[in-house]
């Protein structure tokens, strides 16, 4: 978590639109089957800064009664040469209040061996209480050896302790065989301004939110974070992070935007369901019915039911609407052509998708 610039870079996403009405590029819609299960999203924070030194640690205790949060304690990019007492009373505050605290261990690419991983591991229990691992500077090639190395490590460590969580982070899209090594993938770690631009790989829709985090720096406004919480949850994400802080470690301080992230991430809900059959991004034009006042969006796959969900920049849901036929959900009309003109639209589990007018 120690960002290293490994992220991939912006990828462009087509859109297709050809109206005054064409919102292709900028709607933001979430597609959920209403039968299932949904999970709230949560906080995975880096909490790289000596608890004296600044509020972060409190803030995360007083967070962790409002939102799930996991706090990633790292004393010396590890566990360090002893027991901390500050660093126990900050883990301990924290996990009083509902939180979860992880320890960090660097693999390096799976180049550390095993046994100083696992002696890494040995020490934090030894040293903290404490509910898992969280595993830096993962690969993320394809690899067989080293999906096999993140593999044994968690074997290993739910060997010890069968409840911890155990977090591995490539900072970039991965090979999906790592899920084999991590209950949770950060598959991005970057500046803000990327994660607009971002897609996961394919294979990632297969899997409940709750396996992926997503973690943000330099994004430096309030609204900006909360496009950002919002797009995490539109891409799958149960795990988000969010803060202004910028290189080089830019983890060592509370956001400044903090009341409002954890505000924003309090009032969204994942979807814990896999996707529907298709791709997961599609082109889509919309546009109002001007007689019945309604907005129509019909889509490629017979028999789908869903809940359409539109969201406008700062993340506000502004409509809600859910199928009613074989193929057809609608938008009913607290959503003006303004608004729809100024959204932005990421398909991201539904088969192919356009508007009918």
């Amino acid at each position: 978590m120690k960002s290293n610039g490994r992220s991939k870079g912006p990828r462009p996403e087509r859109r297709s639109g050809r109206t005054p009405w064409a919102i292709a590029a900028a709607l933001m819609l979430a597609l959920t089957a209403p039968a299932h299960a949904v999970d709230r999203m949560g906080l995975l924070v880096p909490a790289y800064q000596y608890p004296t030194l600044g509020t972060l640690w409190a803030d995360c205790a007083a967070a962790a009664t409002r939102v799930p949060l996991v706090a990633v304690l790292d004393p010396a990019s590890g566990p360090g040469v002893g027991v901390d007492p500050t660093y126990t009373a900050a883990v301990g505050a924290v996990r009083a209040a509902g939180g979860k605290v992880i320890g960090y261990v660097p693999t390096f690419w799976a180049t550390t061996p095993p046994e100083t991983v696992l002696a890494q591991v040995d020490r934090y229990r030894a040293w903290y209480a404490i509910d898992g691992i969280f595993f830096d500077i993962m690969a993320n090639d394809a690899n067989a050896s080293h999906v096999a190395y993140y593999a044994a490590l968690r074997e290993s460590i739910r060997a010890r302790e069968s409840a911890w969580l155990v977090v591995g982070n490539p900072g970039t899209t991965t090979q999906q065989g790592y899920v084999s090594g991590a209950d949770v993938l950060c598959d991005f770690e970057y500046y803000g301004e990327g994660y607009f631009t971002f897609t996961p790989e394919p294979w990632a829709h297969a899997y409940p939110p709750r396996h992926f985090a997503h973690l943000l720096h330099s994004l430096s406004t309030a609204d900006s974070m909360r496009a950002a919480v919002a797009r995490a949850r539109a891409l799958g994400a149960g795990w988000v992070y969010v803060t202004q802080d910028t290189m080089v470690n830019p983890y060592d301080e509370t956001p400044a935007y903090w009341n409002a992230l954890v505000a924003a991430v309090e009032t969204t809900f994942v979807a814990d369901v896999p996707p529907l059959a298709g791709p997961s991004q599609a082109a889509l034009r919309a546009g109002p019915v001007p007689s019945w006042g309604e907005v129509w969006f019909e889509f490629g796959a017979d028999n789908v039911r869903a809940v359409v969900e539109v969201f406008d920049l700062s993340g506000r849901r502004v409509a809600r609407g859910s199928t009613r036929a074989a193929r057809a959900a609608h938008v009913g009309t607290d959503v003006t052509s303004t608004a729809f003109r100024r959204a932005r639209v990421c398909i991201t589990r539904a088969s192919p998708v356009r508007a009918r007018r």
